[in-house]
């Protein structure tokens, strides 16, 4: 509840900044048509390879689990998230549903996609921003990409050094018990974590590749350097277990990176708008197959 109500305030200030600088329902009902069906059979593709990526990263940490059941778990966790649970809710559903053996490892496989996802994404921002800047076509607070290969560095060097981190920590209470446990599940085979970081890059790709569409929707060419820093900045922010879904932060990030240079403060909350219709019906179809396979068994548990 607590996370609905910060999505409404932030998008009732996105809103209300929007409202006051230009046609906000003329924008929204101007929205084509095509945009809509495109981003969410996008985002919906771009999931598929996502589950699959959790796959690999599961099957390098040991976990007996087939592709199917996989992406399965991973569209039902989508499911929970959107429609109740939350993200830890969601998080907790697709690991019960990927390995009732081995629970805490099936956690810290969802824990490493995760992880691993924001690790890809923040990447690409900071590589995308060092090449702008060496172009000379970078225009942003140069801070924010400073920021971007922080985050990088330390996404990175915690991914490789997490064990000697943790030999070096004392295991006094159970909460640093269960964090060991759970870095167990971080896999460091070369060859598995290559074929899901090209995975996670394709998948991120679709996903700045559609917001440069949705500009050409309302007929704006977003400049290739905020697609490189400032998407995957808002993307993470969206990420962050403070909203429902990203509703409100992501509006917001829009306004406040893309406009009024680039987009105006109506089109930002149209783009926040178009990609909250994607996300929420991908999360449906977790619950489709749910219903289709008749296994909410998981969903169950959580609540208990």
């Amino acid at each position: 509840m607590l996370k609905v109500l910060i999505s409404l305030s932030l998008l009732a200030f996105a809103t209300y900044t929007a409202a006051t600088q230009g046609p906000l329902f003329e924008t929204l009902a101007n929205t084509p048509v095509w945009i809509v069906i495109t981003t969410v059979s996008l985002y919906a593709f771009g999931q598929i390879f996502s589950g699959i990526k959790w796959w690999i990263l599961a099957k390098a940490s040991g976990i007996d689990c087939s592709l199917q059941n996989t992406v399965k778990a991973y569209f039902m966790g989508m499911f929970a998230n959107c429609f109740g649970l939350g993200v830890v809710g969601g998080d907790l559903a697709r690991a019960l549903l990927l390995s009732k053996k081995s629970k805490t490892r099936a956690l810290g496989s969802v824990v490493a996609d995760r992880v691993h996802g924001l690790t890809i994404l923040s990447l690409v921002g900071a590589v995308g921003g060092i090449f702008c800047t060496l172009d000379g076509q970078f225009s942003q607070n140069i801070l924010w990409l400073y920021a971007l290969i922080a985050l990088t560095s330390c996404l990175i060097l915690g991914w490789f050094f997490g064990p000697l981190i943790f030999k070096l920590i004392p295991a006094k209470n159970d909460f640093l018990e269960k964090l060991r446990n759970l870095n167990q599940a971080f896999p460091r085979e070369f060859g598995s974590l290559m074929l899901a970081s090209l995975l996670s890059v394709f998948f991120h790709g679709l996903q700045l590749f559609n917001v440069y569409l949705m500009g050409r929707a309302y007929g704006v060419s977003i400049p290739l350097e905020y697609i490189l820093v400032a998407v995957p900045l808002i993307n993470i922010a969206s990420t962050l277990p403070i909203s429902w879904n990203g509703l409100g932060v992501r509006e917001n990030g829009f306004v406040y990176f893309l406009s009024p240079m680039i987009i105006a403060p109506t089109q930002a909350l149209a783009f926040g708008a178009i990609w909250l219709v994607a996300v929420t019906i991908t999360s449906a179809l977790g619950g489709v197959i749910a219903f289709l396979t008749k296994d909410f068994e998981a969903l169950k548990l959580i609540k208990k």
